[in-house]
């Protein structure tokens, strides 16, 4: 449960009728889940998505609804409810728009980030992103090639070949820098996700070298969000609990348990997931009760959310009829 760095900032932005209104309910559903408030959140984009289907269920208005709702779900950690809108948001552009239109490989990119971070290795391959996607972006120099690619790294890690996802890597950052110059949102957020692929493989001094720089890209970067920075955060102090360094380890999760907790959270799996970890830094520390305490939050979550079967979701799908 990993790459959260690029949100909505990858989903197409057609211009549609209506979509003021949309955004009006997006802005607000951000400024909730940015207080922590995410029932609040939800609530404002599931009005968004009822709204653009009562105006139209086939429209790209619809269409990105439902995949900011998606993203939603991804950002919190409810992830087989962000599977559904994504597919049901693919199903309505396949029927719409042709791939050359560039809402297509938005939402494909977003779906593939969602399979990688979860390790779901076939569902990943079954969007022939290598074999499809990167030829015809790369042909016509799509500004989401970028980020298709990192989801391929991603693959490719998820498949034991480092060397590939490494390569991989290393031409999406050349187009990040040919495009958008050295400091970038995109960057930042390459630089985070690559450095979960070096720690997943073992690469520590590597996997700390890429977190630093994607901390100092977001200290160059204004508007970055608080969750972003966290999920660095976590990213180095897993790399020092790694390297036995255990105090810095300690400060780094001590700084982003919170944010994780209030911005996806108590309940949500992203923050089982630092909770799990955190507690294996505090057995280590000999910490062993607070470390039982954060394992049996965890556990608790994972019980009541993490063994949802992903053919099932949560939403209301009245909304979506």
């Amino acid at each position: 449960m990993r790459n959260l760095s690029i949100i909505a900032g990858i989903l197409f932005t057609t211009l549609v009728a209506g979509a003021k209104q949309l955004e009006t309910h997006i802005v607000a559903a951000q400024e909730y889940q940015k207080r922590g408030d995410l029932i609040r959140a939800e609530q404002e984009i599931q009005v968004a998505v009822k709204e653009t289907f009562d105006h139209g269920a086939e429209t790209f208005e619809a269409a990105r609804a439902l995949a900011l709702l998606g993203v939603f779900y991804q950002d919190i950690g409810r992830f087989p409810d962000a599977e559904f809108c994504f597919l049901r948001a693919l199903k309505i552009l396949k029927g719409i728009s042709g791939p050359q239109d560039e809402s297509q490989p938005a939402l494909v990119s977003r779906l593939a980030f969602l399979y990688v971070e979860t390790g779901r290795t076939g569902k990943a391959k079954g969007l022939h992103l290598n074999e499809y996607w990167v030829p015809l972006l790369t042909k016509s120099r799509s500004k989401y090639l970028p980020s298709i690619l990192e989801s391929v790294s991603g693959l490719y890690e998820l498949q034991g070949n480092f060397t590939s996802a490494e390569q991989i890597f290393r031409r999406e950052t050349e187009l990040l820098t040919e495009r958008s110059g050295k400091v970038s949102f995109d960057m930042a957020s390459a630089l985070n996700n690559f450095g979960f692929i070096q720690l997943k493989a073992g690469h520590y001094d590597n996997a700390l070298d890429s977190f630093t720089k994607a901390l100092q890209e977001w200290a160059r970067l204004s508007g970055v969000d608080d969750l972003q920075v966290a999920m660095t955060r976590l990213g180095m102090a897993e790399t020092f609990a790694h390297l036995g360094r255990y105090q810095e380890s300690s400060e780094l999760f001590g700084k982003a348990l919170p944010v994780f907790e209030e911005r996806c959270g108590p309940r949500s799996l992203r923050t089982a997931d630092v909770l799990i970890n955190y507690a294996k830094l505090l057995r280590v520390q000999k910490q062993n009760a607070q470390a039982r305490n954060f394992e049996a939050r965890a556990h608790r979550i994972r019980d009541e959310i993490g063994n949802q079967a992903w053919s099932r979701n949560s939403i209301d799908v009245r909304v979506l009829r």
